[in-house]
């Protein structure tokens, strides 16, 4: 009977903490391929993005599947699939096929998305997102620029940082590595 207990304790513990786990390669920034080359890919998609039709809530774009998505925001309906080429139509025949090219390439080294923090320029790309991402999973790389130093500090953990681009968090998030928070290690 006591070990019966035990193995249900077990697992209710094992469940709960499964639900705040996130591996490690989340809380650091780990790319397929060579980090200078994303870089490059992740710079030149920031200008390009520049470029992006304005919106009201932002400028973004989006990959999901073969499908890419422009300036979609929450109750929007103004977005729009890359084939109709309608949000992509800013761009040159050449900078448009760079764009698609640049997105599905991020997209294979787990950025799956980019967007303008509102109201700066602060450009954020989606990391290793999670189709059941929570406010705590949450993960985006900005590039270290001197100007944009006090808006993402202000707004977000910073949890690495390799060369000039870091990994953030949301101010708020709870951080897990390894089934153990965070913030709890630093103690």
């Amino acid at each position: 009977m006591k070990f019966k207990a035990l193995i249900f304790t077990l697992s209710i513990y094992t469940l709960s903490v499964s639900c705040y786990y996130n591996a490690a390669e989340r809380n650091r920034i780990v790319f397929k391929d060579n980090e200078k080359v994303v870089k490059n890919a992740l710079l030149k998609m920031e200008q390009l993005m520049w470029k992006l039709p304005k919106s009201e809530f932002n400028i973004n774009y989006d990959i999901k599947g073969d499908s890419i998505t422009i300036n979609d925001g929450p109750g929007r309906q103004d977005s729009v699939k890359y084939f109709t080429y309608k949000g992509l139509s800013v761009f040159t025949k050449n900078e448009r096929r760079e764009f698609i090219y640049i997105a599905k390439y991020l997209k294979r080294n787990f950025i799956t998305a980019g967007y303008f923090n509102y109201n700066s320029k602060v450009c954020f790309f989606v990391y290793r997102e999670k189709p059941e991402n929570t406010f705590d999973d949450s993960r985006d790389i900005a590039f270290l620029k001197e100007a944009d130093t006090d808006i993402i500090k202000s707004e977000c953990k910073i949890l690495d940082k390799v060369d000039q681009l870091m990994l953030v968090a949301p101010i708020g998030a709870k951080i897990y590595d390894n089934y153990m928070l965070l913030d709890d290690k630093k103690k």
